[in-house]
């Protein structure tokens, strides 16, 4: 009985350390010299458009921008270069998580900087539909 009890314990014990050790950290806080960000080829359909989907879309798609996204649509070339144009410096503010701006993505980590660089070069080339 005495080293059932351990065991169990053990299996708790190792389970709730696993579990602790897995979280979510920025690797480029966590490796910062892991490699070169290259804003050299940043297009819209290869670079942009999957960092806005996977960071923005859950709020900001035009299915949810009415819904959960304060009916800020980010979805498609056309919807992201118009909001961007009206707003830059809040975007930029809101990506950096700086300035008076809710940090987005609202309740999660910044985006990497080598992504805001991407994003910042793309606005930089005038947001072409490339």
């Amino acid at each position: 009985m005495v080293r059932r009890t351990i065991k169990i314990r053990s299996l708790l014990l190792l389970i709730t350390l696993i579990s602790y050790g897995c979280y979510f950290d920025n690797e480029e806080d966590l490796y910062p010299n892991l490699g070169n960000c290259d804003t050299t080829n940043v297009t819209y359909a290869l670079t942009i458009a999957p960092i806005i989907q996977f960071s923005c879309y859950s709020c900001h798609s035009t299915a949810q921008a009415p819904v959960s996204g304060n009916n800020i649509d980010l979805e498609g070339h056309t919807h992201l270069t118009g909001y961007i144009t009206l707003h830059q410096q809040l975007f930029m503010d809101a990506i950096r998580h700086t300035g008076s701006a809710v940090p987005m993505p609202i309740n999660g980590g910044s985006l990497t900087s080598c992504d805001i660089k991407r994003i910042q070069a793309w606005m930089n080339a005038g947001m072409p539909n490339n």
